[in-house]
């Protein structure tokens, strides 16, 4: 039995009794029941009265059926259940396919839809995608002597925008915001990227700094998400923070056009010749494509967006760093736009 749910309430005429079913001698998966299930027997259970087989992932209402226990399942509450954010959602979190998130769409959520519980997306097949934000990727690097914030979403749903929070503490509680609001993408199944820079001022090597993020959608429900990005200042004199060291005077120019859609050109002068890389990464720190090896002075080459097997990066904030010798001299940031 998988993708399915029960919400009836039940009255056995025998001990062996659950909300989903009596007795599994095979296997459950992704399945849910809500309704009443009478009974204090040990055969009865919430979700399975005896079980025989396997039961993954799959939940009963410990409120509305009234039974506290289950031969197999997951116990929630109703506002576990009808939850319809991706921070703690426990059917995201259980791997459930959702409209909107996962490959297929097997179930959706809200629109007044089953008082709140997950209905099969083939019942409502019109419905838009209720989840709000998925949210993909949350980093925070040191660019240009500034903490600089990015974040990917894969879907949204009614998201007006966000706010930036910030401690020095990992403690979600005690940060504060420190962005203005920050427009979002509304309702979208396309990938989505955001760029902040907290403009944090005299930044000191050392310092480590939380952020987290919360979004706010039309209706002005505030969701906040789990994922923390977290940055520690390096030091300012290391040549890998982004400053030019001294005595040697040497630059990399930002890239233009930037943002960029089709092509970018990137320059960099040294005041003598070197040997010189330069690579351009994502914001994960990988290497997405090597721009330039060999020994040089002063350079300027075309990027068109693509990787080392030609194919379209993605849209997104990517960073492109100058070696000199062997080391990181300088590292800057460039949009890329679809």
């Amino acid at each position: 039995m998988t993708n399915c749910y029960s919400r009836a309430s039940v009255t056995p005429s025998s001990n062996l009794a659950g909300g989903l079913i009596g007795y599994n001698s095979a296997s459950v998966t992704n399945c849910y029941s809500s309704g009443s299930v009478a009974g204090s027997n040990s055969t009865i259970g919430g979700l399975v009265g005896e079980n025989g087989g396997t039961v993954t992932n799959s939940f009963w209402d410990t409120l509305t059926s009234e039974q506290a226990t289950s031969d197999g399942g997951i116990a929630a509450t109703t506002s576990q259940m009808t939850n319809t954010t991706t921070t703690d959602n426990i059917f995201l979190v259980a791997g459930w396919d959702f409209k909107g998130v996962g490959a297929e769409g097997i179930w959706n959520i809200g629109n007044g839809r089953n008082d709140g519980y997950p209905y099969l997306d083939w019942e409502y097949p019109s419905d838009p995608v209720t989840l709000p934000v998925e949210l993909s990727a949350f980093t925070a690097q040191f660019i240009e002597n500034t903490p600089t914030l990015y974040w990917e979403t894969q879907s949204e749903t009614d998201n007006m925008g966000w706010f930036v929070y910030r401690s020095d503490e990992n403690d979600f509680t005690s940060s504060e915001k420190v962005s203005e609001f920050l427009e979002g993408y509304g309702t979208t199944t396309e990938q989505q990227s955001y760029i902040y820079e907290d403009n944090i001022e005299n930044p000191e090597f050392g310092d480590t700094y939380y952020y987290w993020l919360e979004s706010i959608d039309y209706s002005g429900i505030v969701n906040h998400y789990d994922k923390v990005a977290i940055l520690t200042i390096p030091d300012q004199q290391d040549p890998g923070s982004g400053l030019i060291p001294e005595p040697e005077r040497y630059g990399l120019l930002q890239n233009e056009p930037n943002p960029f859609i089709m092509s970018t050109k990137i320059s960099f002068n040294l005041s003598s010749t070197a040997q010189v890389k330069l690579n351009i990464y994502n914001l994960k720190g990988q290497l997405v494509k090597s721009l330039y090896s060999g020994v040089a002075s002063s350079k300027t080459l075309d990027w068109n967006g693509r990787d080392e097997n030609g194919k379209t990066l993605s849209a997104g904030v990517y960073l492109y760093k100058l070696l000199i010798n062997g080391k990181i001299a300088e590292t800057k940031k460039l949009i890329l736009m679809k």
